[in-house]
């Protein structure tokens, strides 16, 4: 037991990528060298460990070059990127059918203006279940000066591609003003 606890397994996993070749290739080098006859008699278990840790090693050598080509391509940002969107539109998609009707006037003006973005009260106003829900997002930079009254906010374009495929759930509203702002008396 004592062996295993000085050997620190845990710490022979977190080897670099060179660190893991240089043990599978001495690893292998022992077991030449022994096969050659270039050593003495070694017990059998000596060249079975011997394999064992050059094949251990070669394959944790081969997993960390595998991650390293793989967040050196980017594979994995894209496809978190494109499992963050598909699961964003599902969530838009379920939630459509519970929308209140101020949300409904409110996409459905955006829809028929054609309109990505607009500006509102820093709250949300009558927007802000949509904003809580990632329909509408926060447009400020970092930095950004803005009016409290004027923030800027927008339909990311996975979401706005949803709610153009249900277009027809929005009504088309004509009114004056804009349905995302609260009368100032309403406050």
């Amino acid at each position: 037991m004592a062996l295993l606890e000085s050997l620190k397994l845990p710490d022979i996993l977190k080897a670099s990528a060179a660190q893991a070749f240089a043990l599978s290739v001495a690893c292998g080098v022992f077991v030449y060298l022994a096969k050659s006859g270039l050593l003495p008699p070694l017990e059998p278990w000596m060249l079975l460990l011997a394999v064992f840790i050059g094949i251990f090693a070669g394959a944790l050598w081969a997993s960390l070059i595998i991650r390293d080509l793989w967040k050196m391509i980017g594979l994995v940002t894209h496809w978190n990127r494109w499992r963050n969107s598909r699961a964003r539109r599902k969530a838009v998609t379920d939630y459509i059918p519970h929308m209140t009707e101020d949300e409904r006037k409110i996409v459905g003006y955006l829809l028929a203006n054609n309109q990505k973005s607009f500006d509102c009260a820093a709250d949300g106003g009558h927007a802000a279940t949509l904003l809580a829900r990632g329909i509408i997002r926060n447009a400020l930079r970092p930095g950004q000066v803005f009016d409290m009254e004027h923030v800027p906010m927008f339909v990311p374009d996975d979401v706005w591609n949803v709610l153009v495929a249900h277009k027809d759930s929005f009504p088309a509203t004509n009114e004056e003003g804009h349905p995302w702002r609260v009368h100032w008396m309403a406050r």
